[in-house]
């Protein structure tokens, strides 16, 4: 007899993970660099940046939108979950919470592999043509290790 799934092993839609905390979002918000983020890590990453998390670019707003239809696909999700595995998210939704309470807002950062943080210095000095190249560069070395894993 097979056993159920663990939320781990569930697959979740890419869009129903947070950018900064890499979990299942629980109040969703769309910022203005368009990405849906949890409320509390973009509140907390806001406390002390003005740019995006994911391109360290200038956002346009620190106005959030609640993303109404993906917290109705996480609900939906969550609900076909048994109750022991709902009752794990809400723990790790209460331990995110917590962290995130005691960290100091520089402290979180996105975990995503196109993280790319520039300085203001570099921003002045041509910042979009070097994130454009940083990002290029990761994404040719992720590309490599993508097909060598395949090979293997």
């Amino acid at each position: 007899m097979a056993s159920p799934p663990t939320l781990e092993s569930v697959p979740l839609p890419t869009d129903c993970s947070c950018p900064i905390t890499q979990d299942l979002m629980e109040d969703p918000v769309v910022a203005s660099d368009g990405t849906s983020y949890e409320r509390r890590a973009i509140e907390h990453w806001l406390q002390s940046h003005r740019t995006s998390p994911l391109t360290n670019l200038p956002l346009a707003s620190e106005d959030l939108i609640p993303n109404n239809a993906l917290r109705s696909v996480i609900q939906e999700f969550l609900s076909r979950l048994p109750e022991t595995q709902r009752s794990e998210q809400e723990l790790r939704w209460k331990r995110q919470s917590e962290t995130l309470q005691t960290r100091a807002p520089e402290d979180v950062r996105p975990r995503a592999p196109w993280d790319i943080c520039l300085t203001d210095k570099e921003m002045e000095e041509g910042g979009p043509a070097l994130l454009v190249l940083t990002m290029s560069c990761r994404l040719a070395f992720l590309h490599s290790a993508l097909r060598d894993a395949a090979q293997s």
